[in-house]
Parts: C-alpha cells; sequence; structure tokens
C-alpha cells in the first residue's frame, strides 16, 4: 500500500543504508543535503557505491520467503491495485464520489506517507539529539516519530538496529509501530520481540552518548535541581526564555546548552538518597558519578624548552592570517577569493596526496607528470620538504603517542596541534629519526631538488607567485598577499594540524579501540578525507586512508581515482572487506556499522545481553 518498492528491494536498501551510513554507499546520504537524503536520491541515478555494497548484503531471508518472492515478482501489478485501485474503490461505499476518493485515499495519503518515511532519511539525520551515540548523524527527533509511526529515536535505532520498539522506551503515543507489534504479540501473530537490556544502553550511553540521554530518576532529579538552581539561564535545561514551544518540547529535540552538562556534572548527589532539598542553597560539588567523564591518556608533565622566534614568527603568521580572513570577507574580489581556495586545495594535495598517500605511507605509485604536480603542490604548502615531512610522518606511526612521536597527542591538543612547532625536539625523536629507513625518497631525483633547493624554491611556490597572479585581474597586491598567501597558507596549516590534535582525541574507534587516533568526519571534510584517523592508524597503507573513501568526504580518494583513470597513478592499495571484518571483530570498539540483528558484524556479548520478548513457543 506504501508503494515504496517490494520487500527485498527496500530491505536491500535499508541494510545497505545502515552499513554504509552517510556515505557514497548509502542510498539516501545525508551528507549530501536535506533534499537528497528526504527525496532527491529518488530523482537521480543510483551512486555506483549504492549498487556496488548493494550486491555484498544478504537477503537470502527475504528471497527464501514464498509470500516476498511472490510480492517481489508480481510487484508492479499488486502495488497499482493495493496502492490506488481498493483505497479509491471503498470511499464510494458510502457515497463519495470516485474523483475525490483517488485524490484523497489515493494520491494524497501516498504523498503524506512518502514525505514522512522521507523525514526519517532527512531530519532524523540532522536535528535532534544523540544521546546514545555522537559519532553518528542519526538523532533522535520526536516529531519524526509522532508523523513516521515511531521511527523518529533515530540514534537509539542505529546504535541498535536489533530492537524492535526502534526505541528506548517505546512509548506508544510516539510510536504506532511499536503498538501494533506489541498487539500481534498478544494474539500470537508475533514473536521473538527482541529489544535491548537496561545495561546495554547504560554502558552504551556512558561511552558514547553527547549527554542528553534522559536517564533514570536520578538524571531527572539532576536536571530539575539544575533547572530551580539557574531557572531560565542557559544552563537550564528547559529555559523558558527560549521560547514556548522549546519550554515545552523543544528542548528534548535539540542538543543540551554546554552550561547545562557542566552545572549537571557539577550537581551533587545528596538528597538522592537522603537529606533535604526544599530550598536547595548549597554548594555544587564534582561528585556526580553518572555524569560521563572522558579522560584521554596523558603523558607526564615535562619542560618545555620554547623556540621564542618560532613563537614570534609564528603569532605574526596568524595575526596576518586573520587579518587575510577579514580581507577575504568583506574587500578582496570574488575572483581573488575562488583563487585562494584553489590555491587551498592544491596545497591540501600536497600534503594528503603527495607528502602523505605517496611518499610517507607509498600506498600508490605515480608516473614522472603526478609526482612534479605533487611536488610543486607539496612546496606551495611549506611544511617542509617531502623527505623531511615523510621521516617525521613515519616516526609519528612507528612510535605514536611516546616521546619519538614528534605531535605526541598525549601531551595535550595544543602540543600536537602547533605547539610541537614552538619547543626543541625531544631527544627520542632525534635518536630515533636515525632509525627510519628514507631510501626510497632520498633515491628520487625529484624530491632531492625540492630539498636542495626548498630555501628557494618554497618563498616564490607559497608567497611570491600566489600574490603576482591576482594582479593580473586587478586585484591589489596587497589584498591578494594578505588573502592568497598569508590567510590561505594559515588555514592550511590549522587544518592539517587538526589531524595530529582533534583526530587524536575526539570520536569513534570502530577499527582498534587500542590506540589514539579516531574517527572524525568535521576534520575530514576540512582536510580532504584525512580524519578517518582509526582506519588509517591501522591499515596505514590503504591509500584511501577510509574504508569506503566517500568522495564528498575524501577530496584526495577522488584526486587519485581521476589520476588513476587517466594513468598517472597506479598500484593503488587497499584493504579487503575480509580483513576490515575482522579486524572490527577484534580489536573494535562496537561503533562499526551494521543493518541489524543477523549481521555478522555483531557483537555475541550484545546478542547475549539483548531481551527476547514473548519468545516462539515450542511443544
Amino acid at each position: 500500500m506504501i508503494n515504496q518498492g517490494s520487500v527485498l528491494h527496500w530491505v536491500r536498501d535499508h541494510r545497505v543504508h545502515h552499513k554504509h551510513t552517510d556515505t557514497n554507499a548509502d542510498p539516501y546520504n545525508s551528507n549530501r543535503g536535506f533534499f537528497f537524503s528526504h527525496i532527491g536520491w529518488l530523482l537521480v541515478r543510483k551512486h555506483p557505491d549504492v549498487i556496488a555494497k548493494g550486491r555484498t548484503i544478504d537477503v537470502s531471508d527475504i528471497l527464501n520467503d514464498p509470500w516476498l518472492r511472490f510480492q517481489h515478482k508480481y510487484y508492479s501489478y499488486v502495488a497499482i491495485f493495493i496502492c490506488y485501485v481498493i483505497p479509491t474503490y471503498i470511499p464510494t461505499l458510502w457515497g463519495e464520489d470516485v474523483w475525490t476518493a483517488l485524490i484523497v485515499a489515493g494520491v494524497f495519503r501516498h504523498m503524506v506517507s512518502n514525505h514522512a518515511i522521507g523525514l526519517i532519511n532527512s531530519a532524523a539525520h540532522t536535528f535532534g539529539s544523540k544521546p546514545y551515540d555522537k559519532n553518528i548523524r542519526a538523532t533522535e527527533n520526536m516529531v519524526v516519530s509522532l508523523v513516521a509511526t515511531g521511527e523518529g529515536f533515530h540514534n537509539y535505532h542505529h546504535t541498535f538496529p536489533w530492537d524492535y520498539k526502534a526505541a528506548e522506551l517505546g512509548g506508544y503515543s510516539l510510536n504506532l509501530a511499536a503498538l501494533f507489534i506489541d498487539v500481534m504479540a498478544k494474539i500470537g501473530w508475533a514473536y521473538d520481540l527482541k529489544t535491548v537490556s537496561g545495561e546495554l544502553i547504560e554502558k552504551r550511553v556512558k561511552k558514547s552518548g553527547d549527554g542528553s540521554h534522559p536517564g533514570s530518576v536520578l538524571h531527572w532529579a539532576r536536571d530539575h535541581r539544575v533547572h530551580h538552581k539557574h531557572c531560565d539561564t542557559d544552563a537550564d535545561p528547559h529555559n523558558s526564555k527560549r521560547g514556548f514551544f522549546y519550554a515545552h518540547i523543544g528542548w528534548m529535540m535539540a542538543r543540551k546548552n554546554p552550561e547545562v552538562i557542566e552545572k549537571g556534572n557539577n550537581m551533587p548527589p545528596q538528597g538522592q538518597t537522603g537529606g533535604s532539598w526544599v530550598l536547595y542553597e548549597t554548594d555544587a560539588v564534582n561528585t556526580d558519578t553518572d555524569a560521563p567523564v572522558i579522560v584521554p591518556p596523558s603523558a607526564e608533565k615535562r619542560e618545555w624548552k620554547i623556540v621564542w622566534r618560532n613563537v614570534i614568527l609564528m603569532g605574526l603568521l596568524h595575526i596576518g592570517g586573520v587579518y587575510g580572513a577579514y580581507l577575504f570577507l568583506t574587500k578582496a574580489m570574488w575572483l581573488t577569493d575562488l583563487f585562494a581556495i584553489f590555491l587551498y586545495l592544491c596545497s591540501g594535495l600536497g600534503i594528503t596526496a603527495g607528502a602523505h598517500r605517496l611518499w610517507a605511507h607509498k600506498s600508490y605509485k605515480a608516473r614522472l607528470p603526478l609526482r612534479l604536480l605533487l611536488t610543486l603542490f607539496n612546496t606551495l604548502a611549506f611544511q617542509d620538504a617531502v623527505v623531511d615531512w615523510a621521516r617525521d610522518h613515519r616516526m609519528h606511526h612507528k612510535y605514536s603517542e611516546t616521546d619519538a612521536d614528534p605531535h605526541n597527542a598525549t601531551r595535550g591538543f595544543f602540543f600536537s596541534h602547533v605547539g610541537w612547532l614552538l619547543v626543541r625536539k625531544h631527544p627520542q625523536i632525534k635518536a630515533k629519526g636515525h632509525t627510519i629507513d628514507l631510501s626510497d625518497l632520498k633515491s628520487d631525483p625529484i624530491l632531492r631538488f625540492q630539498k636542495k633547493y626548498y630555501l628557494t624554491l618554497m618563498p616564490l611556490v607559497c608567497f611570491i607567485l600566489p600574490s603576482y597572479i591576482p594582479t593580473l585581474w586587478g586585484e591589489s597586491a596587497y589584498n591578494a598577499f594578505f588573502v592568497c598567501s598569508i590567510f590561505r597558507y594559515v588555514y592550511v596549516l590549522n587544518v592539517t594540524w587538526l589531524v595530529n590534535s582533534a583526530a587524536h582525541l575526539w570520536g569513534s574507534k570502530p577499527y582498534d579501540k587500542n590506540i589514539n587516533p579516531v574517527e572524525t568526519k568535521p576534520v575530514s571534510l576540512v582536510v580532504l578525507g584525512e580524519g578517518f584517523h582509526n582506519y588509517h592508524h591501522t591499515f596505514p597503507w590503504d591509500y584511501k586512508t577510509a574504508e569506503l573513501g566517500d568522495y564528498s568526504l575524501n577530496f584526495t580518494k577522488m584526486f587519485i581515482d581521476f589520476m588513476a583513470s587517466i594513468g598517472w597513478a597506479y598500484d593503488l592499495k587497499t584493504v579487503s572487506t575480509d580483513v576490515i571484518q575482522k579486524r572490527v571483530k577484534r580489536t573494535g570498539d562496537g561503533s562499526h556499522a551494521v543493518w541489524g540483528w543477523d549481521d555478522h558484524e555483531v557483537h555475541q556479548e550484545d546478542k547475549k545481553l539483548a531481551a527476547i520478548i514473548n519468545p516462539e513457543k515450542t511443544e
């Protein structure tokens, strides 16, 4: 009746959606925008990855069902009859004219149903909170649940896709589907209803939630005390100054203000088990053991031997970068702005496709024209000669998060981001640096030339030419220098540094939970695909540096694939699905996507902790 394709096709696409969520293999990838995920995916040809990955999804259980095989075989006839003919005919039995019945019960009902379902793919991947897993796009959205019969508790559903309720509580007022299944179970038509134990939910909320989980009575009491203590401020969970709708229900659909979380974590637990809180005027203490606490591994404090020359130069450079950003937004010609963006992409590729994936990791091979181009781009990036950059990066992988790691993330965000360039290197870096094999790079005549003449080539390529070219279309040399040289250079530096800092601190670890690097899509977006860092440190030889290499978040992969298509790149190394799945099972943190209960990557521990409601009765 819904006419959204046969069950076989719908289930296949939905399993692909869960298995490869928000990548090019996801039929309704929400990274491509609200419109695409809502309805646009039905108006264009499928991405090749959707078709390729669709063939890998097991749908044998569907194919073995004779009713579903019948539906699939005769779908074109059955769909028209049930979706339009019957809904149009029935109203005529009480005197409705055929035309009105067709428009209202047929076309309008079908349109509303499709848009309600479409909101699950669009709104429930865009707007709402993430109490169960903050590392995915799927959210909890009560409005979507209301119109889509309970399918809007989407963060929960993507975290525990085998729960029949698709929600933690399954309140019938917002989950008509749960009510329907429960009724069917009561009369014996449904059985083996799978759900998730409170213990497993609590573990997942603490491990990966965003802090918005309503929790138990303890959490309710904490939020209510915060409401009284900080009434109608940003720390008030349901601050009425943000409007009637927000105070009424909107606060449950949005991420908590950081002030709410901070003040909530400082609420004392006394009175939850005893004591009086009539006036609640005591000073808060940080003893709320239910609040999620993330303590990243940290190194012992060390003396920073500051290189003041570097501090002064880096400070002046960033002041110039901020001024260049101002000119970029307010004064520079639009063509100059486009040129600066073009230079950002080129210099970024000089690091990602060149120094990193080609030379540091040898994850693919390049012919002479591409090697020349990437050497030029790398010089434009001005992050040292390729030989030196690759040496430091190989050390970073070989001795990750130790004193021999040039940007050791256990020394803190600032150190791993930029601080390592402002102080003298740790003695271990110099000692271990001599053990790294660089013979492949030193034997490359192009890289030898770049290193030998670097101090001449770098100023010309990184600053002089980018400042001169915009003057050819009438831009002032002043604007060109600050926008295309200084601002562009500072921006590329900082987004590159995010790989060393943010991508070692905040995110999920689906491939190896025992290392610091994480998966972080925002970093991938600005660093042309380098933010899938848990994968990269697990499989550093993969040219994609990601499992799927979605072009929207991996511009470098697209560039290398294009170069391969014209013959300039070859021997592209990657990792087999079998190897990835084995590693995910062995060392992953459980955040690797699964499509549902029978996906072979569902952890057996999770299955053991799941609850089977109304199990099948055996004689």
